[in-house]
């Protein structure tokens, strides 16, 4: 893994008292340090939260290790889904920097948090169901992207962002 990329991304379905009743895609770290690779295991959300071990996120960065210069950040992202009288935490504090020029591909299993992540990146989630976490951020050329108004978006969308799914 690059040095721009940190953080989790899995399903989980959190019930009214707090506790993960599905996780996956998640590492040991979160599952629990004696569950084997692939199990699923349940754990409050607030444990989970912790055992996600703080990273450098290049926040204090100006530019990559090639000299160019990042033009998105995006830290700490934390998304929910407020479905049906549970809260799903699809993406769970995964930070990464893309420099001007560099292509960033999001990799993983299917259900990993892959779209979810990239369709934050321009706030494309269905705003009466998602919501992101406090302190969430992405930044891109100096512009809030969770704070930015409509017509920002709509200015950023396909003629400064563009993404392949």
């Amino acid at each position: 893994m690059k040095d721009n990329m940190t953080g989790t991304a899995g399903m989980g379905t959190v019930d009214a008292a707090g506790d993960v009743t599905r996780v996956a895609g998640m590492p040991a770290a979160v599952r629990g340090a004696d569950a084997a690779p692939g199990s699923v295991s349940a754990m409050d959300g607030a444990a989970a939260q912790q055992q996600v071990p703080a990273a450098p996120t290049g926040a204090d960065r100006e530019t990559n290790s090639d000299g160019q210069k990042i033009i998105l950040r995006v830290n700490n992202l934390n998304v929910y889904f407020d479905l049906d009288g549970h809260t799903v935490h699809a993406v769970r504090g995964v930070c990464f920097w893309v420099a001007r020029g560099e292509t960033l591909a999001l990799v993983g299993e299917s259900g990993s948090g892959k779209s979810v992540t990239a369709m934050s990146i321009m706030r494309l989630l269905d705003r009466r169901i998602a919501r992101y976490g406090k302190d969430s951020s992405i930044d891109f050329e100096g512009t809030s992207v969770l704070d930015a108004d409509d017509r920002t978006l709509r200015n950023l969308r396909g003629g400064r962002i563009s993404f392949i799914f």
